[in-house]
């Protein structure tokens, strides 16, 4: 990489926030309410305690192409 793209880059990382991937969609819901949006098939609301982390949680989870199995499998010695 150059030194006019390495800079670049080193400036614009600087200028971000740090911060997780579940604070940032909270921040956004709270403005947005764009969890809202979500809900189940059958249109019913929900009686589920916690939907908001769930669906945060999901959100991460897809975002970063782990999957709902665990990603560790107990190996069995032979």
């Amino acid at each position: 990489m150059g030194t006019g793209l390495t800079w670049l880059k080193a400036t614009a990382e600087a200028m971000l926030p740090r911060i997780d991937l579940p604070d940032l969609l909270f921040e956004v819901h709270s403005w947005t309410g764009f969890l809202d949006a979500f809900g189940h098939v059958s249109e019913r609301r929900t009686r589920m305690e916690g939907l908001l982390v769930s669906l945060v949680a999901l959100l991460v989870v897809e975002s970063r192409d782990i999957g709902l199995a665990p990603s560790s499998r107990r190996r069995t010695r032979r």
